[in-house]
């Protein structure tokens, strides 16, 4: 259900053609790390990318709280994993960094995230900024019903995108930083729709990519594809984190221990989730602080 809101709100923003607009020069309406040089003079160097602070986060449906009082950092050019059983509120979380949890009338924010020193959750912050700037992918892939060329170039077209050139170069960047362009390069005008699951899923991180965002989020990504798509997937990870932050939930343990820098270990407790620990991957699954975390790890709980 939440993979159909998502494409029914991408498609009624679509149809209303509704562009981000942020004054040209009105610094205020931009956040601080946008208005850096991220000129890359060698490839080898990591590009900026923003820290993701999140503080005293509680996240609540019809005021029962599913996730209370969340904090942790989300280091930059680094992949946070979120671990934990299911109905922890790892997707709450994750969803709540973009706001795209907003989604839900029901669904109340409080406390602070920050990209750098920019509280995303202020009123004064763009949503439609944070969108662009913070993409998702989703456990299911979720290609739009077009082709794959317009899978991509659609998209950045309604996000200003003016020129039919810029667009089909952009799409073929993104293609071949997912390892899909020499795949699909012959039949980019047949539908997304008869993809294999594995290449549905780096299409939909190709499109995300497509708008350039600082940070990607992630909700098991890979859990849904075999064993070869994975493997793809999470090369393509470590690929991306050398441009970006990425935040990913995840069920799978060996993966958050091939992948991750820092893990966070979610639990609940009386109903509602908590994050127990989040440290360094190799303390997390080697020396926890928490009898949990040991616990889960050890897989004799969750």
């Amino acid at each position: 259900m939440v993979i159909t809101m998502t494409i029914a709100m991408v498609v009624h923003h679509m149809i209303k053609n509704h562009k981000i607009k942020v004054a040209k020069n009105d610094s205020l309406l931009q956040p601080s790390y946008l208005q850096q040089n991220d000129t890359l003079t060698d490839k080898n160097k990591l590009m900026h990318a923003p820290a993701v602070n999140i503080e005293n986060l509680f996240v609540s449906y019809d005021k029962k709280d599913a996730i209370k009082n969340a904090s942790l950092t989300a280091n930059p050019n680094e992949i946070l994993a979120l671990v934990g059983p299911s109905g922890c509120g790892k997707t709450s979380l994750l969803s709540s960094i973009n706001r795209m949890s907003e989604s839900n009338k029901n669904c109340q924010l409080s406390g602070i995230i920050k990209l750098n020193d920019d509280n995303v959750l202020s009123d004064d912050y763009p949503v439609e900024l944070l969108r662009k700037n913070v993409g998702m992918v989703f456990q299911q892939p979720n290609p739009f019903p077009l082709s794959i060329r317009d899978n991509i170039c659609f998209p950045i077209k309604d996000h200003g995108m003016t020129s039919a050139k810029h667009r089909e170069d952009k799409m073929r960047e993104v293609l071949k930083r997912t390892g899909l362009w020499d795949e699909l390069k012959d039949r980019l005008d047949q539908s997304a729709l008869r993809l294999s699951g594995g290449q549905q899923q780096r299409l939909c991180i190709a499109r995300a990519l497509a708008l350039e965002p600082k940070v990607l989020l992630l909700d098991e990504p890979c859990s849904a594809l075999d064993p070869i798509s994975t493997q793809l997937i999470e090369s393509l990870l470590l690929e991306l984190k050398k441009s970006m932050t990425l935040i990913m939930v995840t069920h799978n343990l060996a993966q958050a221990k091939r992948i991750a820098d820092q893990v966070a270990v979610c639990w609940v407790n009386e109903g509602s989730g908590y994050i127990v620990e989040c440290d360094r991957s190799e303390k997390i699954f080697d020396q926890p602080q928490s009898p949990i975390t040991l616990s889960y790890c050890m897989g004799h709980a969750g």
